[in-house]
Protein backbone atom coordinates (compact mmCIF):
# COMPACT_ATOMS: atom_id res chain seq x y z
CA UNK A 1 0.00 0.00 0.00
CA UNK A 2 1.28 3.76 -0.92
CA UNK A 3 1.96 6.30 1.61
CA UNK A 4 -1.05 8.40 0.48
CA UNK A 5 -3.72 5.35 1.01
CA UNK A 6 -1.82 4.74 4.50
CA UNK A 7 -2.54 8.24 5.25
CA UNK A 8 -6.00 8.56 3.75
CA UNK A 9 -6.59 5.09 5.32
CA UNK A 10 -5.69 6.45 8.80
CA UNK A 11 -8.29 9.48 8.76
CA UNK A 12 -10.63 7.48 7.95
CA UNK A 13 -10.58 5.52 10.55
CA UNK A 14 -10.19 9.24 12.91
CA UNK A 15 -13.27 9.97 11.69
CA UNK A 16 -14.84 6.68 12.17
CA UNK A 17 -14.21 6.50 15.62
CA UNK A 18 -14.39 3.04 18.11
CA UNK A 19 -16.43 1.25 15.59
CA UNK A 20 -13.74 1.76 12.40
CA UNK A 21 -10.93 0.48 14.65
CA UNK A 22 -12.84 -2.85 15.33
CA UNK A 23 -13.65 -3.35 11.46
CA UNK A 24 -9.45 -2.94 11.11
CA UNK A 25 -8.71 -5.76 13.97
CA UNK A 26 -11.19 -7.96 12.60
CA UNK A 27 -9.66 -7.37 9.07
CA UNK A 28 -6.32 -8.05 10.35
CA UNK A 29 -7.53 -11.16 12.16
CA UNK A 30 -9.14 -12.94 8.75
CA UNK A 31 -5.68 -12.09 7.18
CA UNK A 32 -3.98 -13.81 9.69
CA UNK A 33 -6.01 -16.51 9.30
CA UNK A 34 -5.66 -16.50 5.32
CA UNK A 35 -1.73 -16.39 6.05
CA UNK A 36 -1.94 -19.15 8.48
CA UNK A 37 -3.56 -21.01 5.25
CA UNK A 38 -0.57 -19.70 3.06
CA UNK A 39 2.33 -20.53 5.42
CA UNK A 40 1.72 -23.86 6.91
CA UNK A 41 1.15 -26.05 3.47
CA UNK A 42 2.04 -29.67 5.47
CA UNK A 43 -0.78 -28.83 7.56
CA UNK A 44 -4.44 -28.37 7.57
CA UNK A 45 -5.10 -25.59 9.70
CA UNK A 46 -8.48 -23.58 9.21
CA UNK A 47 -9.32 -20.23 10.31
CA UNK A 48 -11.48 -19.92 13.35
CA UNK A 49 -10.70 -23.59 14.05
CA UNK A 50 -10.70 -24.37 17.97
CA UNK A 51 -6.90 -25.48 19.05
CA UNK A 52 -7.75 -26.56 22.86
CA UNK A 53 -7.12 -30.00 23.67
CA UNK A 54 -9.77 -32.98 23.20
CA UNK A 55 -11.35 -30.47 20.56
CA UNK A 56 -10.04 -30.09 17.37
CA UNK A 57 -6.55 -30.63 17.17
CA UNK A 58 -3.89 -28.95 14.98
CA UNK A 59 -3.60 -31.95 11.84
CA UNK A 60 -0.26 -30.47 11.07
CA UNK A 61 1.21 -31.99 14.40
CA UNK A 62 3.82 -33.97 13.35
CA UNK A 63 2.94 -37.72 15.48
CA UNK A 64 5.59 -39.21 17.36
CA UNK A 65 7.21 -42.35 15.75
CA UNK A 66 6.75 -45.69 17.50
CA UNK A 67 10.23 -47.34 18.53
CA UNK A 68 11.52 -49.71 16.53
CA UNK A 69 10.36 -53.00 17.77
CA UNK A 70 7.50 -51.78 20.15
CA UNK A 71 4.55 -53.30 20.84
CA UNK A 72 1.88 -51.69 18.93
CA UNK A 73 -1.28 -50.35 19.91
CA UNK A 74 -4.37 -52.07 19.97
CA UNK A 75 -6.26 -52.30 16.36
CA UNK A 76 -9.07 -50.95 15.74
CA UNK A 77 -12.14 -53.30 14.68
CA UNK A 78 -15.44 -52.83 12.96
CA UNK A 79 -18.76 -52.87 13.46
CA UNK A 80 -22.22 -51.80 11.60
CA UNK A 81 -23.25 -48.87 13.59
CA UNK A 82 -22.38 -45.48 12.47
CA UNK A 83 -19.55 -42.96 12.33
CA UNK A 84 -19.45 -39.50 14.80
CA UNK A 85 -21.56 -36.91 13.88
CA UNK A 86 -20.33 -34.18 11.28
CA UNK A 87 -18.22 -31.87 13.35
CA UNK A 88 -17.92 -33.38 16.81
CA UNK A 89 -15.01 -34.23 18.23
CA UNK A 90 -12.99 -37.23 18.88
CA UNK A 91 -13.88 -38.56 22.32
CA UNK A 92 -10.99 -38.59 24.62
CA UNK A 93 -9.50 -42.21 24.98
CA UNK A 94 -6.49 -43.71 26.77
CA UNK A 95 -3.25 -43.76 24.88
CA UNK A 96 -3.17 -46.23 22.27
CA UNK A 97 -6.96 -46.78 21.85
CA UNK A 98 -9.61 -45.61 19.52
CA UNK A 99 -12.23 -43.56 20.27
CA UNK A 100 -15.59 -44.66 21.29
CA UNK A 101 -18.19 -43.84 18.98
CA UNK A 102 -20.99 -45.61 20.34
CA UNK A 103 -22.21 -42.86 22.23
CA UNK A 104 -23.60 -41.36 19.07
CA UNK A 105 -26.23 -43.36 18.21
CA UNK A 106 -26.82 -44.19 14.77
CA UNK A 107 -30.50 -42.56 14.47
CA UNK A 108 -28.99 -39.27 14.32
CA UNK A 109 -27.78 -40.02 10.81
CA UNK A 110 -31.30 -42.06 9.53
CA UNK A 111 -28.67 -44.19 7.36
CA UNK A 112 -29.11 -47.86 6.61
CA UNK A 113 -25.62 -48.09 5.55
CA UNK A 114 -23.74 -46.58 8.79
CA UNK A 115 -20.84 -48.21 10.11
CA UNK A 116 -19.00 -47.52 12.78
CA UNK A 117 -15.84 -48.21 14.19
CA UNK A 118 -14.94 -49.48 17.72
CA UNK A 119 -12.42 -51.78 19.53
CA UNK A 120 -13.90 -55.70 19.76
CA UNK A 121 -12.34 -58.27 21.33
CA UNK A 122 -10.02 -60.58 19.26
CA UNK A 123 -12.56 -63.43 19.17
CA UNK A 124 -15.21 -60.68 17.18
CA UNK A 125 -11.71 -60.42 15.15
CA UNK A 126 -11.54 -63.95 13.50
CA UNK A 127 -12.94 -64.10 10.85
CA UNK A 128 -11.08 -65.49 7.90
CA UNK A 129 -11.94 -62.42 5.78
CA UNK A 130 -10.67 -59.60 8.53
CA UNK A 131 -7.74 -61.78 8.72
CA UNK A 132 -6.65 -61.54 5.31
CA UNK A 133 -4.80 -58.60 6.48
CA UNK A 134 -2.88 -60.26 9.07
CA UNK A 135 0.64 -61.57 8.02
CA UNK A 136 1.26 -65.20 9.24
CA UNK A 137 1.12 -69.15 8.44
CA UNK A 138 -2.57 -69.88 7.08
CA UNK A 139 -4.73 -71.96 8.79
CA UNK A 140 -8.34 -72.77 8.50
CA UNK A 141 -11.13 -71.42 9.86
CA UNK A 142 -13.55 -73.99 11.63
CA UNK A 143 -16.62 -74.04 9.12
CA UNK A 144 -15.79 -71.47 6.62
CA UNK A 145 -13.68 -72.82 4.44
CA UNK A 146 -11.50 -69.84 4.74
CA UNK A 147 -7.90 -69.87 5.84
CA UNK A 148 -7.24 -67.40 8.42
CA UNK A 149 -3.58 -65.70 9.36
CA UNK A 150 -2.59 -65.44 12.81
CA UNK A 151 -0.34 -62.75 13.50
CA UNK A 152 -1.64 -59.56 14.38
CA UNK A 153 0.56 -57.48 12.03
CA UNK A 154 -2.01 -56.48 8.67
CA UNK A 155 -0.19 -57.90 5.37
CA UNK A 156 -2.08 -55.55 2.92
CA UNK A 157 -1.96 -52.34 4.71
CA UNK A 158 1.97 -52.96 5.55
CA UNK A 159 2.28 -53.69 2.34
CA UNK A 160 0.58 -49.80 1.49
CA UNK A 161 2.44 -48.12 3.98
CA UNK A 162 6.09 -49.57 3.00
CA UNK A 163 5.38 -48.51 -0.80
CA UNK A 164 4.24 -45.20 0.21
CA UNK A 165 6.18 -42.29 -2.28
CA UNK A 166 7.94 -39.60 1.09
CA UNK A 167 5.75 -36.95 -0.70
CA UNK A 168 2.53 -39.11 0.30
CA UNK A 169 1.13 -40.50 -2.62
CA UNK A 170 1.51 -44.09 -4.27
CA UNK A 171 2.97 -44.11 -7.68
CA UNK A 172 1.63 -46.99 -9.43
CA UNK A 173 4.38 -47.18 -11.98
CA UNK A 174 7.17 -46.32 -10.01
CA UNK A 175 6.12 -48.13 -6.88
CA UNK A 176 9.10 -50.36 -6.64
CA UNK A 177 11.46 -46.96 -6.46
CA UNK A 178 9.56 -45.69 -3.06
CA UNK A 179 9.64 -49.73 -1.67
CA UNK A 180 11.06 -49.41 1.94
CA UNK A 181 11.61 -53.47 1.99
CA UNK A 182 15.84 -52.97 1.32
CA UNK A 183 17.00 -56.41 0.53
CA UNK A 184 13.03 -57.93 -0.86
CA UNK A 185 13.39 -59.29 -4.31
CA UNK A 186 10.62 -58.02 -6.89
CA UNK A 187 9.27 -60.83 -8.16
CA UNK A 188 6.82 -59.15 -10.76
CA UNK A 189 3.27 -61.01 -11.11
CA UNK A 190 2.73 -64.61 -11.20
CA UNK A 191 1.74 -66.71 -14.01
CA UNK A 192 -1.97 -67.26 -15.40
CA UNK A 193 -2.35 -69.17 -17.34
CA UNK A 194 1.00 -70.44 -18.13
CA UNK A 195 1.57 -66.58 -19.05
CA UNK A 196 3.73 -63.95 -17.05
CA UNK A 197 2.27 -60.61 -17.97
CA UNK A 198 4.08 -57.33 -17.28
CA UNK A 199 2.95 -55.01 -14.53
CA UNK A 200 1.36 -52.21 -15.44
CA UNK A 201 0.61 -48.59 -14.35
CA UNK A 202 0.54 -45.25 -15.18
CA UNK A 203 2.08 -42.03 -13.79
CA UNK A 204 -1.20 -40.59 -14.32
CA UNK A 205 -3.38 -42.27 -12.12
CA UNK A 206 -1.35 -41.37 -8.63
CA UNK A 207 -4.63 -39.40 -7.88
CA UNK A 208 -6.74 -42.27 -8.09
CA UNK A 209 -4.41 -44.99 -6.41
CA UNK A 210 -3.67 -42.67 -3.48
CA UNK A 211 -7.20 -42.45 -2.58
CA UNK A 212 -7.96 -46.02 -2.88
CA UNK A 213 -4.69 -46.51 -0.76
CA UNK A 214 -6.38 -44.43 1.55
CA UNK A 215 -9.73 -45.71 1.48
CA UNK A 216 -8.24 -48.99 2.14
CA UNK A 217 -6.90 -47.69 5.24
CA UNK A 218 -9.90 -45.70 6.41
CA UNK A 219 -12.21 -49.12 5.78
CA UNK A 220 -10.08 -50.60 7.92
CA UNK A 221 -10.74 -48.17 11.06
CA UNK A 222 -7.77 -45.98 10.70
CA UNK A 223 -7.02 -42.31 10.23
CA UNK A 224 -4.59 -39.45 10.53
CA UNK A 225 -5.14 -39.01 14.28
CA UNK A 226 -4.01 -42.16 15.97
CA UNK A 227 -3.24 -45.67 15.45
CA UNK A 228 0.01 -47.15 13.78
CA UNK A 229 -1.36 -45.81 10.26
CA UNK A 230 -1.63 -42.11 11.30
CA UNK A 231 1.49 -40.66 9.16
CA UNK A 232 0.65 -42.62 6.58
CA UNK A 233 -2.64 -41.26 6.35
CA UNK A 234 -1.45 -38.07 7.00
CA UNK A 235 0.94 -37.96 4.01
CA UNK A 236 -1.85 -39.03 2.21
CA UNK A 237 -4.61 -36.13 2.88
CA UNK A 238 -2.28 -33.69 2.72
CA UNK A 239 -0.64 -34.59 -0.93
CA UNK A 240 -3.83 -34.99 -1.82
CA UNK A 241 -5.13 -32.02 -0.49
CA UNK A 242 -2.03 -30.15 -2.52
CA UNK A 243 -3.67 -31.54 -5.53
CA UNK A 244 -6.90 -29.84 -5.15
CA UNK A 245 -7.64 -26.75 -7.05
CA UNK A 246 -9.88 -23.98 -5.79
CA UNK A 247 -13.02 -25.47 -8.08
CA UNK A 248 -12.85 -28.82 -6.34
CA UNK A 249 -11.31 -30.59 -9.08
CA UNK A 250 -8.50 -32.95 -7.40
CA UNK A 251 -8.06 -35.50 -10.78
CA UNK A 252 -5.08 -35.08 -13.19
CA UNK A 253 -5.16 -31.81 -15.85
CA UNK A 254 -6.15 -31.48 -18.56
CA UNK A 255 -8.81 -34.06 -18.62
CA UNK A 256 -9.90 -34.93 -14.56
CA UNK A 257 -11.95 -38.44 -14.83
CA UNK A 258 -14.59 -39.16 -12.78
CA UNK A 259 -13.51 -42.00 -11.03
CA UNK A 260 -10.20 -40.51 -9.72
CA UNK A 261 -12.36 -37.50 -8.07
CA UNK A 262 -15.22 -40.09 -6.66
CA UNK A 263 -12.44 -42.52 -5.04
CA UNK A 264 -10.54 -38.70 -3.56
CA UNK A 265 -13.77 -37.77 -2.66
CA UNK A 266 -14.75 -40.76 -0.97
CA UNK A 267 -11.65 -41.23 0.55
CA UNK A 268 -11.61 -37.94 2.46
CA UNK A 269 -14.96 -38.08 3.24
CA UNK A 270 -14.20 -41.66 5.04
CA UNK A 271 -11.29 -39.49 6.91
CA UNK A 272 -13.12 -36.74 8.18
CA UNK A 273 -16.20 -39.27 9.58
CA UNK A 274 -13.77 -41.43 11.28
CA UNK A 275 -11.59 -38.69 13.35
CA UNK A 276 -14.13 -36.13 13.24
CA UNK A 277 -11.80 -33.72 12.41
CA UNK A 278 -13.61 -30.27 11.19
CA UNK A 279 -10.11 -29.32 8.96
CA UNK A 280 -11.53 -31.84 6.69
CA UNK A 281 -14.63 -31.30 6.30
CA UNK A 282 -13.68 -27.82 3.42
CA UNK A 283 -11.23 -30.52 1.64
CA UNK A 284 -14.27 -33.33 1.40
CA UNK A 285 -17.40 -31.01 0.62
CA UNK A 286 -15.04 -28.93 -2.55
CA UNK A 287 -14.31 -32.15 -3.61
CA UNK A 288 -17.62 -33.42 -4.04
CA UNK A 289 -19.11 -30.00 -5.10
CA UNK A 290 -17.08 -30.56 -7.79
CA UNK A 291 -17.94 -34.03 -8.53
CA UNK A 292 -21.78 -33.11 -8.75
CA UNK A 293 -20.96 -30.82 -11.32
CA UNK A 294 -19.22 -33.30 -13.43
CA UNK A 295 -22.50 -34.67 -14.06
CA UNK A 296 -24.19 -34.69 -17.24
CA UNK A 297 -27.24 -32.50 -16.30
CA UNK A 298 -30.54 -34.60 -16.89
CA UNK A 299 -28.73 -37.94 -16.97
CA UNK A 300 -25.81 -39.42 -15.27
CA UNK A 301 -21.49 -39.33 -15.33
CA UNK A 302 -19.28 -40.23 -17.80
CA UNK A 303 -15.39 -41.10 -17.58
CA UNK A 304 -14.93 -36.89 -17.86
CA UNK A 305 -16.84 -34.22 -18.05
CA UNK A 306 -17.92 -34.01 -21.63
CA UNK A 307 -17.91 -38.41 -21.95
CA UNK A 308 -21.13 -39.91 -22.34
CA UNK A 309 -22.54 -40.97 -19.27
CA UNK A 310 -21.90 -44.49 -18.52
CA UNK A 311 -22.77 -47.04 -15.18
CA UNK A 312 -19.75 -47.57 -14.03
CA UNK A 313 -18.83 -44.35 -13.71
CA UNK A 314 -21.93 -42.88 -12.55
CA UNK A 315 -21.96 -45.42 -9.61
CA UNK A 316 -18.80 -44.38 -8.53
CA UNK A 317 -19.59 -41.22 -8.02
CA UNK A 318 -22.87 -42.61 -6.50
CA UNK A 319 -20.94 -44.33 -4.12
CA UNK A 320 -18.61 -41.50 -3.11
CA UNK A 321 -21.58 -39.25 -2.39
CA UNK A 322 -22.86 -42.21 -0.57
CA UNK A 323 -20.21 -42.72 1.68
CA UNK A 324 -20.02 -38.66 2.62
CA UNK A 325 -23.58 -38.94 3.42
CA UNK A 326 -22.51 -41.77 5.69
CA UNK A 327 -19.84 -39.66 7.09
CA UNK A 328 -22.39 -36.68 7.74
CA UNK A 329 -21.85 -34.11 5.09
CA UNK A 330 -24.75 -33.22 3.14
CA UNK A 331 -23.70 -32.61 -1.03
CA UNK A 332 -27.16 -31.91 -2.70
CA UNK A 333 -27.70 -34.65 -4.19
CA UNK A 334 -31.32 -35.00 -4.50
CA UNK A 335 -31.24 -33.90 -8.30
CA UNK A 336 -28.44 -35.94 -9.19
CA UNK A 337 -29.63 -39.11 -7.40
CA UNK A 338 -32.82 -38.38 -8.99
CA UNK A 339 -31.63 -37.87 -13.18
CA UNK A 340 -28.67 -40.34 -12.34
CA UNK A 341 -30.96 -42.94 -11.62
CA UNK A 342 -33.34 -42.13 -14.15
CA UNK A 343 -30.29 -42.49 -16.61
CA UNK A 344 -29.60 -46.13 -14.95
CA UNK A 345 -32.94 -47.30 -15.04
CA UNK A 346 -32.69 -46.60 -19.21
CA UNK A 347 -30.05 -48.85 -19.22
CA UNK A 348 -31.93 -52.22 -18.87
CA UNK A 349 -32.41 -54.22 -21.24
CA UNK A 350 -34.95 -56.92 -20.64
CA UNK A 351 -34.32 -60.07 -22.91
CA UNK A 352 -37.88 -61.68 -22.03
CA UNK A 353 -38.20 -64.76 -19.56
CA UNK A 354 -37.74 -62.50 -16.83
CA UNK A 355 -33.98 -62.15 -17.83
CA UNK A 356 -31.97 -58.67 -18.39
CA UNK A 357 -29.11 -57.46 -18.42
CA UNK A 358 -27.40 -53.82 -18.28
CA UNK A 359 -25.69 -51.84 -21.10
CA UNK A 360 -22.39 -49.84 -20.25
CA UNK A 361 -24.16 -46.46 -22.04
CA UNK A 362 -26.09 -45.64 -24.63
CA UNK A 363 -23.81 -47.32 -27.67
CA UNK A 364 -21.60 -49.75 -26.25
CA UNK A 365 -22.93 -53.12 -24.81
CA UNK A 366 -19.79 -53.45 -22.35
CA UNK A 367 -16.96 -51.29 -20.99
CA UNK A 368 -13.91 -50.39 -23.02
CA UNK A 369 -10.68 -51.69 -21.81
CA UNK A 370 -7.62 -49.18 -21.82
CA UNK A 371 -6.57 -49.78 -25.38
CA UNK A 372 -10.13 -48.49 -26.61
CA UNK A 373 -11.34 -52.05 -27.30
CA UNK A 374 -14.45 -53.67 -25.64
CA UNK A 375 -13.38 -55.83 -22.77
CA UNK A 376 -13.85 -59.44 -23.79
CA UNK A 377 -14.36 -61.26 -20.83
CA UNK A 378 -17.96 -60.70 -20.63
CA UNK A 379 -18.14 -60.70 -16.85
CA UNK A 380 -21.54 -58.82 -15.63
CA UNK A 381 -19.53 -55.61 -14.05
CA UNK A 382 -22.38 -53.19 -15.27
CA UNK A 383 -25.12 -55.44 -13.68
CA UNK A 384 -23.04 -55.43 -10.28
CA UNK A 385 -23.18 -51.85 -10.62
CA UNK A 386 -26.63 -51.41 -11.28
CA UNK A 387 -27.40 -53.08 -8.30
CA UNK A 388 -24.99 -50.95 -6.27
CA UNK A 389 -26.06 -48.13 -7.34
CA UNK A 390 -30.00 -48.14 -7.08
CA UNK A 391 -29.65 -49.72 -3.74
CA UNK A 392 -27.99 -47.16 -2.43
CA UNK A 393 -30.20 -44.37 -3.98
CA UNK A 394 -33.10 -45.74 -2.28
CA UNK A 395 -34.32 -46.50 -5.66
CA UNK A 396 -35.33 -50.44 -5.72
CA UNK A 397 -35.87 -52.71 -3.17
CA UNK A 398 -34.70 -56.43 -2.20
CA UNK A 399 -38.00 -57.49 -3.75
CA UNK A 400 -37.78 -55.58 -6.83
CA UNK A 401 -38.23 -58.47 -10.23
CA UNK A 402 -35.48 -56.45 -11.60
CA UNK A 403 -33.01 -56.74 -9.01
CA UNK A 404 -33.20 -59.97 -8.37
CA UNK A 405 -32.95 -61.23 -11.67
CA UNK A 406 -29.31 -59.62 -11.89
CA UNK A 407 -28.29 -60.68 -8.84
CA UNK A 408 -28.99 -64.16 -9.83
CA UNK A 409 -26.80 -63.28 -13.57
CA UNK A 410 -23.75 -62.29 -10.79
CA UNK A 411 -24.40 -65.85 -8.72
CA UNK A 412 -24.47 -67.75 -12.33
CA UNK A 413 -21.20 -70.34 -12.83
CA UNK A 414 -19.38 -68.78 -15.06
CA UNK A 415 -19.63 -65.22 -13.86
CA UNK A 416 -18.33 -66.82 -9.87
CA UNK A 417 -14.86 -65.18 -8.89
CA UNK A 418 -12.03 -67.60 -10.77
CA UNK A 419 -8.54 -67.08 -10.95
CA UNK A 420 -8.15 -67.77 -14.97
CA UNK A 421 -6.97 -65.54 -17.37
CA UNK A 422 -10.43 -63.15 -18.80
CA UNK A 423 -11.89 -63.85 -15.49
CA UNK A 424 -10.11 -61.68 -12.91
CA UNK A 425 -11.54 -58.25 -12.31
CA UNK A 426 -10.71 -56.59 -9.25
CA UNK A 427 -13.20 -54.19 -9.87
CA UNK A 428 -16.05 -56.32 -10.66
CA UNK A 429 -15.77 -58.29 -7.63
CA UNK A 430 -15.68 -55.28 -4.59
CA UNK A 431 -18.86 -54.07 -6.60
CA UNK A 432 -20.62 -57.34 -6.87
CA UNK A 433 -19.20 -57.88 -3.40
CA UNK A 434 -21.38 -55.24 -2.27
CA UNK A 435 -24.30 -55.51 -4.39
CA UNK A 436 -25.00 -58.92 -3.35
CA UNK A 437 -23.98 -58.44 0.59
CA UNK A 438 -26.67 -56.15 0.45
CA UNK A 439 -29.34 -58.92 -1.36
CA UNK A 440 -28.38 -61.62 1.27
CA UNK A 441 -29.70 -64.74 1.61
CA UNK A 442 -28.52 -67.87 -0.69
CA UNK A 443 -26.69 -65.82 -3.55
CA UNK A 444 -24.66 -64.42 -1.00
CA UNK A 445 -23.80 -67.26 0.51
CA UNK A 446 -22.81 -68.85 -2.57
CA UNK A 447 -20.77 -65.61 -3.68
CA UNK A 448 -19.10 -64.75 -0.08
CA UNK A 449 -17.11 -68.52 0.17
CA UNK A 450 -15.80 -68.08 -3.36
CA UNK A 451 -14.40 -64.46 -3.35
CA UNK A 452 -12.93 -64.61 0.20
CA UNK A 453 -11.37 -68.18 -0.47
CA UNK A 454 -9.60 -66.94 -3.80
CA UNK A 455 -8.49 -62.93 -2.59
CA UNK A 456 -7.11 -64.66 0.51
CA UNK A 457 -5.41 -67.83 -1.48
CA UNK A 458 -3.76 -65.02 -4.20
CA UNK A 459 -2.37 -63.14 -1.80
CA UNK A 460 0.91 -62.95 -2.42
CA UNK A 461 2.77 -64.75 0.31
CA UNK A 462 0.04 -66.96 0.90
CA UNK A 463 0.03 -68.66 -2.37
CA UNK A 464 0.71 -72.54 -2.34
CA UNK A 465 4.46 -71.95 -3.79
CA UNK A 466 5.31 -68.60 -2.27
CA UNK A 467 4.21 -70.96 1.61
CA UNK A 468 6.18 -73.32 0.81
CA UNK A 469 9.11 -71.12 -0.19
CA UNK A 470 8.63 -69.52 3.50
CA UNK A 471 8.58 -66.37 1.86
CA UNK A 472 8.19 -62.86 4.21
CA UNK A 473 8.49 -58.66 3.86
CA UNK A 474 12.09 -59.19 4.45
CA UNK A 475 12.05 -61.66 1.25
CA UNK A 476 9.44 -60.88 -1.08
CA UNK A 477 8.63 -57.08 -1.97
CA UNK A 478 5.09 -58.09 -3.13
CA UNK A 479 4.40 -59.77 0.14
CA UNK A 480 0.60 -58.79 1.10
CA UNK A 481 -0.25 -57.42 -2.06
CA UNK A 482 -2.10 -58.78 -5.13
CA UNK A 483 -0.96 -58.83 -8.67
CA UNK A 484 -2.38 -56.91 -11.08
CA UNK A 485 -3.46 -58.73 -14.31
CA UNK A 486 -6.49 -57.32 -15.06
CA UNK A 487 -7.57 -54.22 -17.26
CA UNK A 488 -9.30 -52.60 -14.47
CA UNK A 489 -6.07 -52.14 -12.26
CA UNK A 490 -3.91 -51.20 -15.89
CA UNK A 491 -3.38 -47.56 -14.96
CA UNK A 492 -3.41 -47.95 -11.26
CA UNK A 493 -1.24 -51.14 -10.91
CA UNK A 494 -0.29 -53.16 -8.26
CA UNK A 495 -1.40 -50.26 -6.11
CA UNK A 496 -5.44 -50.36 -7.59
CA UNK A 497 -5.73 -54.27 -7.35
CA UNK A 498 -4.32 -54.18 -3.38
CA UNK A 499 -6.46 -51.69 -2.41
CA UNK A 500 -9.51 -53.17 -4.37
CA UNK A 501 -8.96 -56.40 -3.49
CA UNK A 502 -8.66 -55.63 0.58
CA UNK A 503 -12.01 -53.09 0.03
CA UNK A 504 -13.64 -56.25 -1.32
CA UNK A 505 -12.39 -58.08 1.72
CA UNK A 506 -13.90 -55.30 4.34
CA UNK A 507 -17.39 -54.89 2.73
CA UNK A 508 -19.87 -56.87 5.36
CA UNK A 509 -17.58 -55.96 8.31
CA UNK A 510 -18.39 -52.14 7.20
CA UNK A 511 -22.06 -51.67 6.03
CA UNK A 512 -25.37 -52.97 7.33
CA UNK A 513 -27.80 -54.78 5.74
CA UNK A 514 -30.99 -53.59 4.33
CA UNK A 515 -32.73 -56.10 5.62
CA UNK A 516 -31.43 -59.05 7.49
CA UNK A 517 -31.30 -62.66 5.56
Amino acid sequence: MGGRSSLRVVALIKRGGPAAWLLVLLAMGGLSSMLVLQDAPQGLRVPHADPSPGHYPDVDRQPASRPEGAAEVDRPRLTATGFPGAGMPALATPAGRRPDHTRFPRALHNDPFFTQYATHSEEKWSDGTIAAFDAGEAVAVEGTGRPCHERPEPATLAWLRQHQNSAGYWCPRDYRQDSTRNGAAFAGNLAVGGKVLAEAGSDSARVEATAQALLTFASSGYDHKEGDYKQTCRMAILWLRSQLVPSGCVGTAPRPRVREQAFAAAAMSEMYGLSGDIALKPIAESMLEYLLWMRRPGSGWGESISGEPNVLDTTLAIFAIKTARMAGLEPASEEAYREATEFLSSMVVEEGDGRCHVRFNRFLRAPVGPDGVGLKHGLPVCEAAWVVSMLFTGQADLNSPQLKALAAVLCAEENKPRWEAGRIDYLYWWLATSALFQVGGKNWSLWEGEVSKLLLNRQRGYTEDEKRMEASRETLDEYGSWDPVVASCAETGRVGSTALAGLTLQIYFRYLRLKDD
